[in-house]
């Protein structure tokens, strides 16, 4: 009788691919490349980098001994830290470079001004500081450039000939972004933070759309060719974005997957039907973060 009833409540409830129990909490996930040893590597501010298979089964945990983890961006050989560390009573910006298996590479610290936005392209790595300063990293040292871009600028590089600076508003002017190179262009935005780059267009992620009482924000794609809008996505639940690729992964109440500049989505879900605060996909799967920090995979519908 006992062995009938588990095996009603096998029938009933199903099996299902949801994340180990034993996986400490983490705020973002990403892919790793065929390179890395692991699929996917998952982590959270205040330290932890996890390292997963396909299954969501832990190869590696690494906890980083800092104030803040804020942001990790993928290399051609490694990964690159943004982290915030406690430096006699005073936070301070400083970068870590990893291997994809997690050793570290080098460590950066005393660094000029903090950083505004991060550039890479391949192994090369670039920043902005508060006032608008290019600094470059080398494997020993971090060499100014003698370029400034003036406060709250980003740098989204095209190409070695062409590349978008990008400036936040101010009290003086709109969000605007200049392309240089061919065809050069300048366009105003309603964005409030620095757009995404997803292939050939440029993902305005916070598009506020003034003219009524109620906000009504959605996700706007720009031409990098021509700057021009080509469409925008009514998105009110958004809490972030991905792009791998050409596809654009929304994350929020669903997580939606288009094929841009297809401005419709090849695949609506949730997670585990909840909201996300976090998600990438595999050819089959979705690997989401509910709201609770928790990791969860489920097939792409």
């Amino acid at each position: 009788m006992k062995y009938l009833l588990i095996l009603t409540t096998l029938m009933l409830f199903g099996c299902s691919k949801n994340s180990s129990p034993q996986l400490p909490l983490v705020s973002s996930v990403f892919t790793l490349p065929q390179a890395a040893s692991a699929q996917y590597l998952a982590w959270h501010t205040s330290g932890d980098l996890l390292w997963l298979d396909q299954d969501l089964q832990l190869i590696k945990h690494k906890k980083l001994d800092l104030y803040s983890l804020q942001r990790v961006e993928k290399l051609n050989d490694g990964l690159l830290l943004l982290v915030e560390a406690n430096k006699n009573n005073e936070i301070v910006d400083e970068f870590i470079k990893l291997s994809f298996s997690g050793e570290q590479l080098t460590h950066w610290t005393a660094l000029p001004d903090s950083v505004n936005s991060i550039t890479t392209e391949g192994n090369k790595v670039s920043f902005l500081g508060f006032m608008g300063d290019k600094y470059q990293l080398s494997e020993d040292s971090i060499d100014a450039t003698g370029n400034n871009y003036g406060k709250q600028a980003s740098i989204i590089t095209l190409n070695s000939n062409e590349q978008i600076i990008c400036h936040g508003s101010d009290s003086t002017h709109a969000p605007k972004c200049s392309k240089s190179g061919t065809q050069s262009w300048t366009k105003e935005g309603l964005w409030g933070a620095s757009p995404k780059l997803c292939a050939n267009y440029l993902v305005e992620d916070s598009f506020h759309k003034a003219g009524s009482n109620v906000d009504n924000w959605q996700v706007a794609i720009r031409d990098t060719k021509t700057g021009n809008i080509i469409g925008e996505i009514d998105l009110p639940e958004l809490t972030n974005t991905q792009c791998i690729d050409d596809q654009l992964i929304t994350i929020g109440q669903t997580i939606n997957v288009y094929q841009l500049p297809q401005l419709q989505p090849i695949s609506v879900t949730t997670c585990a039907g909840e909201k996300a605060q976090d998600a990438t996909v595999s050819a089959t799967d979705i690997i989401c973060i509910n709201t609770a920090g928790k990791l969860i995979s489920q097939r792409l519908q």
